[in-house]
């Protein structure tokens, strides 16, 4: 990470743009890309499932206790953490999310006593 960030550093400084304008944008971009993102699944009110990914998963867990996550978790708040699954980065994730998303309630159950990732 350190040689890349310097490369970057070196070749925005030379194509013209002011340092600390590089500093301010590039690096920050840098290290949030950097940071791994999760699909996790909740067990919800009335045995539902719910699906979702974040950088976070205890904040974002949080959110949806506390009513403000997403709409399913407000009507139907969660009661458990079901399963987590880390990935590189957020694409990769919502792709997850996606595929997840897509599943019967029985096979979001089978994947939870699954070790892999979707």
């Amino acid at each position: 990470m350190p040689n890349d960030l310097l490369f970057l550093l070196r070749r925005h400084i030379a194509s013209g743009y002011e340092y600390h304008r590089v500093v301010a944008f590039v690096v920050p971009a840098l290290f949030i890309s950097a940071m791994p993102w999760y699909l996790y699944l909740l067990e919800c009110k009335g045995g539902r499932i719910y699906a979702g990914i974040s950088n976070d998963v205890a904040a974002r867990y949080a959110a949806h206790v506390s009513g403000k996550g997403a709409k399913f978790t407000c009507a139907f708040p969660p009661t458990q953490i079901l399963a987590v699954f880390e990935y590189p980065d957020r694409s990769t994730a919502s792709k997850a999310e996606a595929r997840v998303k897509a599943m019967r309630a029985e096979r979001k159950r089978a994947l939870c006593l699954q070790s892999e990732a979707p």
